[in-house]
């Protein structure tokens, strides 16, 4: 095991480890003497009500005990059973070509309140399919609130390591449906092969460091600014963003701005959301710097709803949209590169999900997923063997969940919770081609587990 591996097991053994002596978990629910339900629907995260949405906006910080704990921390595991149409071939290393159990994740996190106005949420997660660990999104911040003209306003700074871990509604990238997933390396996911999704998708988580200052004014206006500035590579060796220095990929080149704007509406018994959100960079390959870096300029609009009434029957809606425009620097340079035919592309995402809980245990999710792309038979070569040059996938997500615990009257209420799931994830498209699409339909069932 490398010395950088060493270091976070011996890390997150320390989390586990104190996280049991302190009795405080999980940690959001014991700092708020909250049932979990409270902030999640469904009882389990992180799908989260407007209650939730305004914690995390407030810092994380908001308690209702006296005896809060002075380090909050928690554990989380997440494993399952995954079958896929077609077998995988080469089959994984140290797995089945198909019809794997395993362990997908395990995390440590310290989340809660750590001073007066300071608040986190830190994950630290084992990945038992490829075997590693990594550190995981960091949200680490400083929140005050105030009046304005006899409106309630509340300000704040986040300091990142993932465009939109930060972000506090459903809809974004970091935190929408599915919330649960099986490994990449056991069964294929949405966007095909090539990872093909937008930048502030995911393709910087960990490998970037991030600062925003955000406003919340009146439980109405969400404004938020800031900027990504590139992790050192041996930074992303160190933290697990990347196995070694062979795999370090692109990353950013100089400041990229972020920006965000919504507008949250509390109704009590119900909620809306609406906003856009944005991301401007440039990326250039870490192993290979060469020639001028790739341009990219992302942004998008989405919005919630959901109806709580008595929290007997919760019914959830949201969706976004992200568009994606890249002209191409060292990646289409001939001299450079040259991994691209076009001097430019665009990708497209579509993103709906709607959900159904009852008793704040049982639940049904429902969830469309689309990615179009501009053809270019250099970069999508891999995909020629679908006869295609674009990297489109669609198709749709089932899962029925079963959450006994989480509730005030539970058994081992503020420790005990558990989620029980069966996912399907069923292709129209994968990499730009019908046929043969539903060879990668995979089924997932999962037990997943806070404590």
């Amino acid at each position: 095991m490398r010395a950088p591996n060493l270091a976070s097991l011996f890390f997150a053994c320390c989390l586990l480890f104190f996280s049991l002596a302190a009795q405080a978990l999980p940690s959001y629910a014991r700092q708020t003497n909250q049932e979990c339900s409270t902030c999640h629907i469904g009882s389990f995260g992180p799908q989260l009500t407007p209650y939730g949405m305004k914690f995390k906006i407030g810092g994380y910080t908001e308690t209702n005990v006296s005896d809060a704990p002075l380090i909050p921390l928690s554990g989380m595991a997440l494993a399952g059973f995954t079958n896929t149409n077609n077998d995988q071939a080469p089959a994984p290393s140290g797995f089945n070509a198909n019809n794997n159990v395993a362990l997908i994740q395990a995390s440590a996190f310290v989340a809660g309140k750590l001073y007066d106005n300071l608040g986190s949420f830190a994950q630290v997660t084992y990945d038992g399919v490829d075997r590693a660990f990594h550190l995981d999104n960091v949200d680490i911040r400083y929140a005050k609130e105030l009046t304005l003209f006899e409106q309630d306003l509340t300000l704040g700074v986040s300091v990142n390591n993932n465009p939109t871990s930060q972000d506090p509604f459903n809809s974004s990238p970091a935190w929408r449906f599915p919330f649960a997933v099986s490994s990449g390396t056991l069964a294929p996911m949405p966007g095909g092969d090539l990872g093909a999704t937008p930048v502030i998708d995911g393709l910087l988580a960990g490998k970037a460091f991030g600062l925003s200052a955000y406003s919340f004014l009146d439980n109405g206006l969400y404004v938020e600014f800031g900027g990504y500035m590139p992790s050192s590579p041996k930074y992303q060796v160190a933290t697990g963003a990347a196995a070694n220095a062979g795999q370090l990929g692109e990353g950013l080149t100089g400041f990229a701005p972020y920006w965000r704007l919504a507008y949250l509406k509390d109704m009590k018994k119900s909620m809306f959301t609406a906003g856009f959100f944005g991301m401007k960079g440039n990326l250039r390959s870490i192993v290979n710097p060469i020639g001028r870096a790739d341009q990219f300029m992302d942004w998008g609009f989405d919005g919630n709803y959901q109806y709580l009434g008595t929290r007997e029957h919760v019914f959830a809606v949201g969706g976004s949209y992200t568009h994606e425009s890249i002209n191409w620097g060292q990646t289409y340079d001939p001299a450079a590169l040259n991994l691209a035919q076009n001097p430019s592309a665009t990708l497209q995402e579509i993103r709906l999900s709607t959900s159904y809980h009852y008793a704040k245990t049982y639940g049904a999710n429902l969830s469309f997923f689309d990615i179009l792309g501009s053809s270019d038979a250099q970069y999508y070569q891999t995909n020629l063997q679908y006869n295609s040059d674009r990297p489109d996938s669609n198709g749709l997500i089932y899962q029925i969940d079963w959450t006994p615990f989480g509730k005030e009257n539970s058994w081992g209420a503020y420790y005990a919770n558990l989620r029980l799931g069966a996912q399907y994830t069923a292709y129209n498209k994968y990499n730009g081609a019908s046929t043969g699409a539903g060879g990668y339909n995979t089924a997932f069932i999962f037990a997943w587990t806070a404590f």
